[in-house]
């Protein structure tokens, strides 16, 4: 009976890590090469590709943390901030994959995460995303993680209306 119940600790321990994505914190370097050449090609003014920015929106703890690291740091905070712009922008014309990315984006953003800035500007930003795209979101919340779909509760009420 006692080896049932350390399995069953062990699922209730290691399943949810691995339900909500996270992942060993360490960054694949394909992404960390895609994000920092989307950095560089933004402080030359040029456009970014779709799929480039589809592919660079963290979707891991650590893809968020380097992420995040753009913004913490003054020489490329401008540039993070376009593609912050243009992530958003793409999610409000659902573009891609890049509105559900966004969504899910909810999980790594918190008041321990981020600053007081982010955090608000982060989510003012996916109010008037989901605003737009209200059915979207009402038929998404529920397939996002435990995490997301905490930080996104009060959307889901404000919008879809339980």
């Amino acid at each position: 009976m006692q080896s049932h119940t350390t399995i069953y600790v062990l699922i209730l321990v290691l399943v949810p890590s691995l339900l909500i994505g996270q992942e060993p914190m360490e960054i694949d370097e394909k992404y960390r090469l895609q994000l920092s050449s989307a950095i560089e090609s933004l402080k030359r003014e040029e456009c970014l590709d779709l799929k480039l920015i589809e592919e660079i929106i963290p979707n891991s703890k650590s893809e968020f943390e380097e992420f995040y690291s753009y913004y913490l740091d003054i020489n490329t905070r401008k540039q993070f901030e376009s593609l912050d712009e243009i992530i958003g922008n793409n999610a409000y014309k659902q573009k891609l994959s890049i509105f559900e990315l966004y969504l899910r984006m909810a999980q790594y953003i918190d008041g321990k995460t981020v600053d007081e800035e982010y955090l608000r500007n982060y989510y003012y930003d996916l109010d008037f995303i989901i605003d737009k795209n209200t059915r979207d979101f009402c038929k998404l919340y529920s397939e996002l993680d435990t995490i997301c779909l905490s930080n996104l509760k009060d959307f889901y009420i404000d919008y879809c209306g339980n």
